[in-house]
């Protein structure tokens, strides 16, 4: 398409200077024309004077002519400007097109010879015509395969814009990039699969969601990769092997059930299973508690005073019930307070740390000997108490950035047993934060050092671990931004103008979250740069066209300075 334009604007600058060489050679002529008369002969001078006048008045219409034709030029030279950066433009449009969308067929198309010619240029109208109308149809072929190559490109925009959403939405897209560069039927073929991939990947999520939360990290887990459709076979396979161990867990603890049943203990609760293989086991795990309970209760009986031997068999009856937990627990207390009243006040605050869940087993192994001994370790347990309350106050003011060690410890923290282990822990935990946040200081002295603005990062050091984590992680951000700004400013200091925006542009350099500010600060500096290198050019332009008319006035003065010579 640029061939048959610039092949036009050739075919107006030809005819544009051939005119101009015609009035020049008619001027030539005429000068040739102009005769001395002799002296002697006034009818011959009378005739060079109208000559003279006749040539005044066409030298008059040459002049006109050649300021028409040079507004003309003028107007052709812009018009000459501006299609060639037209076609300019349209070139590198094209070229760009031509490589992404080139194709095999294409290639080869590219490398057979081209047997389209156009014709030669001709001095005659009609075969002047022919050029044009050649190079028209040429450029019409041009715009309807640009157009084809548009479309083409406008169809691979839109596979690419599928791509990024998916890429977006975190699906693995490896596929669908391996074939960006193929034919548009190939693409489209992939993309196909790609989708029904997708709605395969779907189904195997609401099966996974389906997946009892006791096998909730293997599930995660599972659908964490549901964003890969390769990996679909594989994700199916471990969904089986999920639900298959799902069915095995449900029979196992209906299986465990029975056997309690068949040992003589009451399963009433267990008549309805519950739906939830969680839930289930969470019953299970109670029941075993509770079974764990009885255990200890009849335990308990066995420490009792054996002068109630009746009363505690009675009490015994109802061990094979864990229903009745509470009210065996009742009828213990009541018996123990038949065995001596005196005991009864620590049952009564041992039993107020089993219910706030207290590891109470070093009160407890020591509850059959004599109250003296009784009395000694109920204090140490109170001690023990006092500490683990002053643990869980420090514990609460832990950084959060060590959530699962303040878990654990947390865990813990109703087990007199553990204080010296508790106390470690946490005092590990203080002691880490105090170095991490040491090293995050040191790295924003050394930004201080380096002349950065570090007052955000000096606010957050009040903060958790987390909070100046994610400052220092954007301030880097924003460093980064405002460096991918250096080049620019580089480029703006080679030009040697505008030195006090541009030092106040270095100074910004320093501001992290001045990327914005900076960015915008640069294109104003651009712009008015290629404004101030416009009016320049556009200054030079206009010396050198009055430096023209200049030489042209004074060619017409000295060629009026002979014409009078001659006539004189």
């Amino acid at each position: 398409m640029h061939y048959a334009i610039m092949g036009r604007i050739t075919l107006e600058g030809n005819l544009v200077m051939r005119t101009f060489n015609i009035i020049l050679a008619s001027g030539s002529l005429f000068k040739k024309k102009i005769v001395q008369p002799t002296a002697s002969d006034e009818k011959s001078k009378e005739a060079v004077r109208k000559k003279i006048d006749d040539l005044r008045e066409r030298e008059d219409a040459v002049r006109e002519k050649e300021a028409a034709l040079a507004a003309r030029e003028e107007k052709v030279a812009a018009r000459e400007g501006e299609i060639a950066r037209r076609v300019q433009e349209i070139a590198v449009k094209e070229s760009e097109l031509k490589a992404q969308m080139k194709g095999p067929k294409e290639k080869a198309a590219e490398a057979a010879p081209r047997k389209e010619t156009l014709p030669g240029d001709s001095n005659t109208v009609e075969g002047q015509s022919q050029v044009v109308k050649a190079l028209e149809e040429r450029l019409e072929k041009a715009r309807a395969h640009y157009g084809e190559l548009e479309a083409i490109e406008a169809k691979r925009k839109e596979f690419a814009t599928k791509l990024e959403e998916y890429r977006s939405l975190g699906i693995s897209v490896s596929r669908l990039e391996a074939v960006m560069k193929m034919d548009l039927g190939e693409i489209k073929s992939v993309f196909d699969v790609f989708e029904t991939d997708l709605t395969s990947l779907q189904t195997l999520v609401d099966r996974i969601d389906a997946v009892d939360r006791v096998f909730a990290q293997q599930a995660d887990a599972l659908k964490a990769r549901c964003t890969d459709p390769d990996a679909i076979e594989e994700i199916e396979a471990g969904l089986k092997e999920l639900e298959k161990a799902a069915a095995d867990k449900r029979k196992e603890l209906l299986n465990k059930v029975e056997g309690w049943k068949n040992d003589g203990f009451s399963t009433v609760r267990f008549d309805k299973p519950p739906a939830s293989l969680g839930e289930l086991e969470e019953a299970v795990t109670h029941y075993s508690e509770d079974l764990e309970v009885l255990r200890m209760f009849n335990e308990k009986l066995d420490t009792l005073d054996k002068a109630f031997e009746t009363d505690i068999e009675e009490v015994r009856k109802g061990l094979m019930d864990p229903d009745r937990i509470a009210a065996i627990e009742q009828e213990i207390l009541s018996l123990e307070q038949k065995i001596g009243s005196q005991r009864g006040e620590f049952v009564k605050i041992l039993e107020g740390w089993k219910a706030d869940r207290y590891n109470t087993a070093s009160v407890e192994k020591v509850m059959d000997s004599d109250l003296q001994t009784i009395q000694g370790a109920f204090l140490k347990f109170e001690e023990d108490l006092r500490k683990l309350k002053t643990l869980s106050e420090r514990v609460a003011k832990l950084d959060r950035t060590f959530a699962q060690q303040i878990d654990t410890i947390s865990n813990n923290l109703r087990d007199p047993g553990v204080i010296q282990k508790l106390e470690i822990a946490i005092q590990g935990i203080e002691e880490e934060t105090i170095r991490r946040k040491a090293v995050f200081r040191t790295k924003m002295d050394r930004y201080q050092e380096q002349g950065y603005d570090v007052s955000r990062l000096n606010d957050s050091m009040g903060g958790d671990l987390e909070t100046i984590d994610k400052a220092f992680g954007m301030f880097m951000e924003e460093l980064q931004k405002l460096n991918a700004l250096v080049p620019r400013i580089e480029t703006l200091e080679k030009e040697n103008r505008y030195p006090e925006d541009l030092k106040g542009a270095r100074a910004m350099l320093l501001e992290p979250g001045a990327h914005i500010r900076l960015e915008r600060k640069l294109l104003e500096l651009e712009e008015k740069l290629m404004a101030d290198k416009e009016a320049e050019e556009e200054e030079k332009r206009k010396a050198a066209k009055e430096a023209a008319e200049r030489e042209r006035k004074e060619q017409l003065e000295r060629e009026r300075a002979i014409k009078d010579k001659v006539e004189r």
